[in-house]
């Protein structure tokens, strides 16, 4: 019969790390990710060598906390002494050193092989950082990475460019239907707040929005084009909060009043400041 799994507490110093482990870890994430949910997850102990197969940088997180003067974060119980004893996971144990490696592969590669779900993603963290921004954070994702994601789904993106070399130019592509707009732009019912027409220019502080077809609109957008502004065609509804974005201007072109719509509540709702409907009279 297999030993039970069991969780053991033991001192922080007496846990010792695989003798191998080509797994970087990013050390700010991890530290945030204590600060806003203390101690979640223990690692696992092989009991043939006494190491860890799983979880080094949650408890490289531990011991920088430590040494800081950081008081423990829960989960973690702190003797009489001030010794640091952290949960972990024993009773597996390893039939020798490649099948120990070969674990430790395992765990860390298998998280992360199945990818994600691009739109989800971007509207899960879209509303958490709608409440509280500091979770938003604490996943370890940012603006230009969720900018990525949908613009993988979003008309006129990557995407869509592959397709079109597919098709040798035979059709245009289908437009897709209202369901599928309301879920690019990170919401699941309902219309926009901000309701738009087509050959309006928004202000978005020092950003533009276009609402033109990408190429028969040049007129509209090309005036607007200064020296270190950026050309950004189908934006996403967080564009303006990429990392690009930052010390320079966004000209954005979007034909699909629907995500124009969003892009301009996203930017009212994140940035605080009202999008303002450029007069052209």
């Amino acid at each position: 019969m297999a030993a039970p799994r069991y969780i053991d507490y033991m001192p922080l110093d007496a846990i010792q790390p695989a003798a191998r482990n080509p797994k970087g870890h990013d050390d700010d994430g991890l530290d945030r990710s204590v600060e806003q949910f203390d101690f979640t997850e223990p690692g696992l102990l092989d009991e043939r060598t006494d190491r860890l197969v799983a979880g080094h940088g949650r408890y490289e997180t531990l011991v920088r906390r430590r040494d800081a003067g950081k008081a423990a974060p829960d989960g973690v119980v702190v003797t009489d002494d001030g010794t640091w004893t952290v949960p972990v996971v024993r009773g597996w144990a390893s039939r020798d050193d490649a099948h120990a490696e070969a674990y430790l592969i395992a765990s860390n590669h298998l998280t992360t092989v199945g990818g994600w779900d691009g739109e989800d993603l971007a509207a899960m963290l879209s509303d958490l950082e709608q409440v509280d921004p500091a979770l938003f954070v604490a996943t370890g994702f940012d603006h230009a990475q969720i900018d990525a994601m949908l613009a993988e789904v979003t008309p006129g993106g990557p995407a869509d460019d592959a397709n079109d070399a597919d098709d040798d130019g035979a059709d245009e592509p289908e437009q897709i239907n209202r369901g599928d707009l309301l879920a690019l732009a990170g919401v699941t019912v309902g219309e926009p707040e901000h309701q738009v027409e087509t050959g309006q220019v928004w202000e978005l502080g020092d950003h533009r929005l276009v609402v033109a077809e990408v190429f028969d609109g040049w007129p509209t957008w090309t005036p607007l084009l200064i020296e270190g502004s950026l050309f950004l065609p189908y934006p996403t509804p967080l564009a303006p909060f990429a990392d690009r974005a930052v010390g320079r201007r966004l000209v954005m072109v979007q034909p699909e009043r629907y995500l124009a719509g969003h892009l301009l509540d996203k930017w009212a709702r994140i940035s605080g400041q009202a999008p303002t409907l450029r007069d052209e009279s």
